[in-house]
């Protein structure tokens, strides 16, 4: 053993040998170093893909379920205002008495669909304003329509000899924006104004 050491460290041929050596440690070291680094930066940027893929999937799932949510939340309000009870707004009572109390007051009819309650109770609401303004209101009365009346009709015998009191009443829901529209029906008598509330649209 002493006598490799002393060939390899006395000799000038040992030495280049020794020194040759250390050079390809050092290369093979520096190339080893620096595959290292390089894997390491693959590695880290290959979990930031994953990462950053994660996250958008869970972004975009998030947008579907808000979305989800959100078309949940429409379709929930629409049913809700398609089935609740129609009301004369205070806004619309205002306008409707402030046009009625610059006319004349004249008798008409109320009628609604037979066993609509919510038909009933909103031509329940129309009467109180028109007594309210000195019309006489005879109903509403529960009536069987072929086919069911449905929305708010005013409802005439002829359209050719219109009576004053649907023009004004046809006027002043207008003007209250209250949805309502003008019929005309041979079986109502002569002169008379029937308002037919029929179930809700």
């Amino acid at each position: 053993m002493q006598n490799w050491w002393h060939s390899l460290w006395d000799t000038p041929e040992g030495l280049a040998r020794f020194f040759y050596g250390t050079q390809w440690a050092i290369a093979i070291f520096g190339i080893l170093t620096a595959v290292a680094i390089v894997l390491s930066i693959v590695i880290s940027r290959r979990r930031d893909d994953f990462q950053g893929q994660q996250i958008s999937e869970a972004q975009q799932e998030s947008t579907r379920i808000r979305d989800a949510l959100n078309q949940s939340n429409q379709k929930l309000s629409e049913l809700e205002k398609k089935t609740a009870p129609r009301i004369l707004t205070e806004d619309q009572r205002e306008k409707l008495n402030a046009f009625l109390a610059t006319q004349k007051g004249y008798p008409v009819t109320l009628s609604a669909n037979l066993g609509d309650q919510e038909g009933i109770k909103y031509a329940q609401q129309i009467k109180g304003i028109l007594e309210k303004n000195g019309w006489k209101v005879d109903g509403p009365d529960e009536v069987v329509f072929d086919p069911p009346q449905v929305g708010t009709e005013i409802v005439i015998t002829d359209e050719r000899q219109t009576p004053i009191a649907a023009l004004i009443v046809l006027r002043g829901f207008e003007k209250a924006g209250i949805s309502v529209r003008g019929g005309a029906n041979t079986q109502v008598p002569i002169g008379t104004v029937d308002i037919r509330v029929g179930s809700k649209p």
